[in-house]
């Protein structure tokens, strides 16, 4: 009976550790991926209090291909979610976000989402509503997810190894317990 106690005791611990690893990753990625909204945020408060401010809409110098580049981008959306300006392209031209985050955000203020507008495309993106005069619109601020996907994967890979670190400890000093 004692060494069944042992057993139990052993796999219990084993599935502690288990448990406290994969609530790491899970915290380490949510982190990594609210952190990937940071810039952008920024970026849309002072276009936002620029326009609104009476200044120009702003013309871009360069064009981010979504595709390729992980820089960030803005989009300045009427309030029919027509493209008023924009520094992003996918293929040639500045996509479209979808009518439902454009809704979200006139309704809460501001969304953040994960916008995949092709495959193989993930932006970290927040939209913004904003308003000059009596007309209404959009700012929709993004970055490629690519640098965070890749520092997720690495973390993925540390805790990994420490948890398998961990549960060979675990199990030897069980081991040697017997």
């Amino acid at each position: 009976m004692v060494k069944k106690t042992k057993k139990t005791t052993a796999l219990a611990g084993a599935l502690l550790l288990l448990i406290i690893f994969l609530t790491m990753y899970g915290a380490a990625r949510q982190i990594v991926r609210v952190g990937a909204d940071y810039p952008q945020t920024l970026i849309a408060e002072d276009l936002i209090h620029t326009l609104e401010g009476g200044g120009q809409l702003p013309v871009p110098t360069y064009t981010t291909d979504l595709e390729k580049d992980h820089g960030t981008f803005f989009m300045i959306y009427d309030a029919t979610g027509k493209v008023l300006a924009s520094s992003a392209a996918l293929r040639g031209i500045p996509p479209a976000i979808p009518q439902g985050v454009l809704q979200k955000a006139s309704s809460s203020g501001r969304t953040t989402l994960t916008w995949q507008p092709q495959g193989g495309v993930r932006l970290a993106t927040i939209v913004m509503p904003l308003s000059i005069s009596s007309s209404t619109g959009y700012v929709a601020v993004g970055r490629s997810l690519d640098d965070a996907d890749a520092l997720t994967h690495s973390l993925l890979l540390l805790i990994l190894i420490a948890w398998i670190v961990a549960e060979v400890i675990w199990c030897g000093y069980w081991y040697l317990r017997e």
